[in-house]
């Protein structure tokens, strides 16, 4: 028997990874403790991480899934590699697919009978287990393979009052609240606190206009609030963003480093700011080699497993590899499963976008939805949306120059507006009129 329900296992699995949208039904019957072995229930197990978080099913991504969240379980990663190899080579049925999966949960359920009843004899041929205790772990029998089939929702009163519950404890201070402030208090007010944790950000705006050097200073403002933060840099290598952060603190220019320009005075306050930046040796990470889409899911998920990386500033979306000719569904596709890595992984995502260049042919070139038009889905997953507005950029002779108007035209959780923020060009760095603790920490006093 058992010899035939592994080759059930087998057929299904390789069904499944052939026919990943059969991968719902199978769920509603169907988890990965109820296969027999334990390199199929690893195998299985990883391809249904992979459909949670909308991701390619294959056994590629499987094996990077094993190193990422299973380092216990790596002495098993060739066995549920072979197993999966072996489930390829098998015909696909789709037809039969619902009754394998019913077939291998009769199984398990058997088995996990006769174990409890085993259990069971054992206590009562013991002088000490009583009629009553005997009794009572029948009964447990039942109880497990009921719990098995729990539904996966729960009752909407019984969430809202969790909530609630949720509320009391952050209003009591026994619980944080679920935001992080960007560093820009004219930012986070209208944010209603900052950026919601869990969700995506996108910080959009054409050339020129600060859309790195802005998601940076957001992340190292959280970094030096003791936060844990990846930038993956699909545009400058990691030199160019350190470079940049390096002298975007220091309020000194390449140029006058590199020349006469530069006083000691100057040089010694910079080596200060480098120093400041100790305290984030170990919680802000750069990462230039991720290129492909699961590249860059890897990366996110390795970090945030090994370095406990929950804040992902990606710069910037057009410029992801996809391998085959630009393609809006498949940039779609990205955005939709970065997103939900991020859901499920409780990490922050900041996604840095470009805005379309037929925004430049009205009169008004403020950023607006609709200039997001390279996929929608940037609309339909954004938690909030953030443009980035510099007049001078088109009007030499405007009346805001020196000023950044950063929109928020999507807030899931709050209203909407601008902030009027200070950038100062050759520094490449914004500064708010309303100084929080954390920007007031890296601002320069002239020596």
């Amino acid at each position: 028997m058992k010899l035939a329900i592994e080759y059930i296992e087998t057929k299904l699995v390789g069904t499944l990874l052939k026919n990943p949208r059969l991968m719902g039904e199978v769920l509603e019957t169907l988890k990965p403790e109820h296969l027999t072995t334990p390199k199929s229930r690893l195998a299985f197990e990883c391809m249904v991480n992979l459909y949670d978080i909308s991701r390619d099913i294959n056994i590629d991504n499987i094996a990077l899934l094993i190193e990422d969240r299973y380092p216990k379980s790596l002495d098993l990663k060739d066995k549920a590699i072979d197993f999966l190899m072996t489930s390829m080579e098998t015909s696909p049925d789709t037809h039969n697919v619902p009754e394998w999966a019913s077939t291998i949960k009769e199984a398990y359920n058997k088995k996990v009978t006769q174990q409890s009843i085993l259990e069971v004899k054992k206590a009562l041929e013991s002088n000490s287990t009583t009629v009553e205790q005997a009794v009572e772990a029948l009964g447990s029998i039942s109880e497990k393979l009921a719990q098995d089939d729990t539904l996966p929702g729960q009752s909407a009163y019984d969430l809202c009052l969790s909530y609630l519950n949720k509320i009391q404890r952050i209003k009591d201070g026994e619980e944080k609240v679920a935001r992080f402030q960007t560093g820009f208090p004219s930012l986070d007010r209208i944010l209603g606190g900052g950026i919601y944790k869990g969700g995506t950000t996108v910080i959009s705006g054409r050339p020129s206009m600060g859309k790195t050097s802005f998601a940076m200073q957001i992340l190292l403002n959280l970094a030096l609030q003791g936060e844990k933060v990846l930038a993956v840099s699909l545009e400058m290598t990691k030199e160019q963003l350190a470079g940049r952060t390096l002298f975007s603190i220091s309020q000194i220019t390449e140029d006058e480093c590199l020349s006469s320009g530069a006083t000691e005075e100057e040089w010694e306050f910079m080596m200060a700011k480098l120093q400041s930046l100790a305290d984030t040796k170990d919680s802000f990470f750069i990462d230039d080699a991720s290129k492909t889409p699961e590249r860059i899911f890897g990366s996110i998920l390795k970090y945030n497993r090994i370095h406990g990386c929950n804040i992902v500033m990606v710069d910037y979306a057009q410029n992801v590899d996809l391998q085959d000719q630009y393609n809006h569904v498949d940039l779609a596709n990205f955005v939709k499963k970065l997103t939900m890595i991020g859901r499920d992984n409780n990490i922050t995502i900041l996604l840095v976008s470009q805005l379309k260049r037929e925004l430049e042919n009205r009169q008004n070139k403020r950023p607006l939805m609709s200039d997001h038009s390279d996929t929608k889905k940037l609309e339909e997953v954004a938690a909030h949306m953030i443009t980035i507005y510099r007049d001078e950029i088109y009007d030499p002779e405007t009346e805001k120059p020196g000023i950044a108007e950063v929109s928020v035209i999507k807030n899931r959780w709050g209203a909407t507006g601008t902030a009027e923020l200070n950038f100062i060009g050759k520094h490449t760095r914004f500064v708010d009129p309303m100084p929080s603790q954390v920007s007031a920490s890296l601002s320069r006093s002239k020596p």
